[in-house]
């Protein structure tokens, strides 16, 4: 299913009203689409605070005291009102309705009709609160996330090259994050220009023999037309670093962008490649 169709039915996924083949379809495009997955995310982030936020009033107990009578009386002391009412209303039975809807809560699945008849209601006038909060709340959100996206990705120098950087993890220090992106960077033009002792030098020597045993595969045939796209921040677990960086050549030209994935060591104050992987 297109990512269009399945984000039209984030919605209904998250308050649960697909049916069941429909709900399934969505929920493994999800486990399968990244982008559609952070879509659901940040839907499910506000429909949860809006819900949270509805659950939180409590209808005033006049509320509940109101006769039908009493009802139908509040709502023909505005002649506008009243005209309007009558106009949506015609009979009495329907009032009845509106009173059963009042009594039993129910007004509040509806409070865009609530404040156009009956606006002056307690509970109506905590319902329109709220929805102006929930919308406040949601664009709040919205500009956070948005603000979010652009701190994580940045235009940035490295060595003589420049490319956006991802900050995916808090990171090492600025100073050795540079030195980890410049030795990546400049482990990838080495592979372009066929330079096997300059990859090597930048290895462990575990992996600089891995190197040399399979340099018809770490030594790129295409010479140019190599464009860094995006490189990570460098992450660090245990005594790994990592970083990721994604690119296109001219072998790759008009398609999509594939990634090399390194895993480095520092040995005497000095970082090395132990591992090189690459991803579509």
């Amino acid at each position: 299913m297109e990512c269009n169709k399945i984000k039209e039915q984030l919605e209904e996924y998250i308050m649960d009203d697909l049916d069941i083949a429909a709900k399934n379809l969505v929920k493994e495009h999800l486990d399968n689409c990244d982008g559609c997955m952070n879509e659901y995310l940040k839907y499910k982030e506000i429909i949860e605070k809006v819900i949270d936020l509805k659950n939180s009033l409590k209808l005033k107990e006049s509320v509940f005291e109101m006769s039908k009578a009493r009802i139908l009386k509040y709502s023909e002391n505005s002649k506008s009102r009243k005209k309007s009412f009558l106009r949506l209303f015609p009979n009495i039975a329907a009032c009845v309705s509106l009173a059963a809807l009042l009594l039993t809560g129910s007004i509040i699945a509806f409070p865009s009709f609530a404040a156009n008849y009956t606006p002056e209601l307690p509970i109506v006038k905590e319902l329109v609160q709220a929805r102006s909060e929930s919308d406040k709340i949601a664009k709040e959100i919205y500009e956070l996330k948005e603000e979010n996206e652009q701190l994580k990705m940045k235009m940035k120098k490295i060595g003589d090259t420049e490319v956006k950087e991802i900050i995916t993890s808090e990171g090492i220090p600025a100073e050795e994050n540079q030195a980890v992106q410049e030795l990546v960077l400049e482990f990838i033009k080495a592979q372009y220009r066929g330079d096997l002792n300059t990859i090597k030098s930048m290895c462990t020597d575990e992996f600089s023999k891995e190197v040399e045993a399979q340099k018809d595969h770490i030594l790129m045939k295409k010479k140019n037309d190599l464009v860094f796209s995006t490189i990570t921040n460098v992450a660090k677990e245990g005594d790994k670093y990592y970083v990721y960086i994604r690119m296109i050549d001219g072998l790759t030209k008009g398609e999509a962008e594939f990634q090399q994935n390194f895993e480095l060591v520092k040995q005497n104050g000095k970082f090395l490649i132990s591992f090189v992987g690459l991803d579509a």
